[in-house]
């Protein structure tokens, strides 16, 4: 009884371990063609068929600027939001 109990446990964690093939496949389709492009596969929302893109490593630092432009824009907006929350429950003027 004890080495079924112990078997089926070491099988559970076995199976546990089995990583995702997806993941991996999709961190690994990334590629850069003739003409210094950079295509990769990624999924759209909708479809589960992946979508090939390609961007020029000029265009991938601009989409990730403009993107931390964004949050920084958005965490700043609320912080003065707070900000003004906070001295309007203080009865101070603003």
């Amino acid at each position: 009884m004890k080495q079924i109990l112990l078997l089926s446990t070491i099988l559970i964690f076995a199976v546990s371990c089995v990583s995702n093939p997806e993941a991996s496949s999709l961190a690994l389709n990334e590629e850069e063609d003739k003409e210094g492009r950079i295509c990769k596969q990624e999924q759209v929302l909708g479809s589960r068929i992946p979508q090939t893109v390609c961007y020029t490593k000029a265009e991938i630092d601009d989409m990730e600027k403009s993107g931390q432009n964004a949050f920084n824009n958005e965490r700043r907006k609320r912080m003065d939001q707070q900000t003004q929350q906070g001295l309007r429950n203080t009865g101070e003027p603003i």
